[in-house]
């Protein structure tokens, strides 16, 4: 007989002073409530309850084990309804993993409505670009690549799959050599935001699907964020996302670098990544969904995120290594 059933058992008879009222609280039949008190008197080897055909009471050596047997269950009770609010209400913190890429495509703004929408909830935004497991790194969810989740039980929901871009400010294109269609880029710098791990393409980029080669003075790889803000301060011609350049073309801060070209790969992968458990907090659902949502309006003008005093903290940021800042500070003179 399961020890905490018996023990359940016994409190509700004791409670309800009745075995056919307990074995009906408890869903049992009364014979299995009878040997369940039985089975409790055996392991404690001491008589719990006075019987007779018209009264149960507790016997006098059992009041100190029955006093601490409901205030077990009490608690215990508590505890669980405690987790199901948990589980099913948006509380707590979500330890949220963010790739750069996700920092230039909205996710201050994101997290932003995300919070508006759950007020008992802050979040920890921890930003890498490295290969990544969400478990090892205590994470509830992931902005990240699918390609670079190490999870054998990942879900990835996409979010993002971008083309990319050749764009420069156009101060740095009338000071700098022209670029010829055959993508020579001799003289130039050239921003890149790819994997630093080569495969036998390195060297060359894609455009309408046939590599051509190219030849900077200098190679620079950084990741989004870094790249980005080279780019805007005039250092090289950058390969970006174009969901990232769009906006700054748009605004004339950035001008496309051979605009008859359409580069079909890199293609830039955004996707939001959890474990799968069997209990998925509210938190990390509603999170997951509102993600999804977030991304698939994005598209749509004049997204505004209201004024509010963000819940958000910041841990272990690694925008850029020590070089990338190097690099930055030295652009931005």
């Amino acid at each position: 007989m399961d020890h905490l059933l018996s023990i359940r058992a016994f409190v509700a008879v004791i409670k309800f002073q009745s075995f056919t009222t307990a074995a009906k609280h408890l869903g049992m039949s009364p014979a299995t409530l009878s040997r369940a008190i039985t089975s409790l008197e055996s392991h404690t080897s001491t008589r719990l309850v006075n019987r007779s055909t018209r009264h149960v009471s507790l016997a006098d050596d059992a009041r100190a084990y029955f006093a601490s047997c409901a205030e077990i269950l009490d608690r215990l009770d508590r505890e669980e309804l405690r987790l199901a609010e948990q589980r099913n209400t948006p509380k707590g913190v979500l330890r949220l993993a963010a790739h750069p890429l996700a920092v230039e495509t909205g996710l201050s703004q994101l997290v932003d409505e995300y919070l508006l929408a759950t007020p008992d909830i802050r979040v920890a935004v921890t930003t890498t670009g490295e290969p990544l497991r969400l478990e090892q790194g205590n994470y509830d969810a992931a902005i990240y690549p699918a390609f670079l989740v190490q999870d054998a039980a990942a879900i990835c929901r996409p979010l993002i799959r971008s083309s990319s871009v050749l764009v420069a400010t156009r101060a740095y294109l009338e000071a700098s050599p022209p670029v010829p269609s055959s993508l020579d880029l001799t003289g130039h710098t050239f921003i890149n935001t790819r994997a630093s791990k080569w495969d036998s393409e390195y060297g060359s980029v894609k455009v309408a699907g046939i590599s051509l080669p190219y030849n900077a003075r200098l190679h620079a790889v950084m990741n989004e964020c870094i790249a980005v803000q080279l780019a805007l301060n005039g250092y090289g011609i950058a390969l970006l996302p174009t969901r990232i350049a769009q906006r700054y073309m748009e605004s004339g801060r950035l001008v496309r670098v051979l605009p008859e070209y359409e580069l079909t790969d890199p293609v830039a992968e955004l996707d939001i990544a959890f474990v799968h458990r069997r209990t998925l907090p509210r938190r990390v659902r509603d999170f997951v969904d509102h993600c999804v949502s977030f991304f698939r309006e994005s598209e749509q003008p004049d997204r505004r995120v209201s004024p509010r005093s963000r819940k958000i903290v910041l841990t272990g940021l690694r925008d850029a290594n020590a070089e990338d800042a190097a690099i930055l500070e030295h652009a931005s003179r």
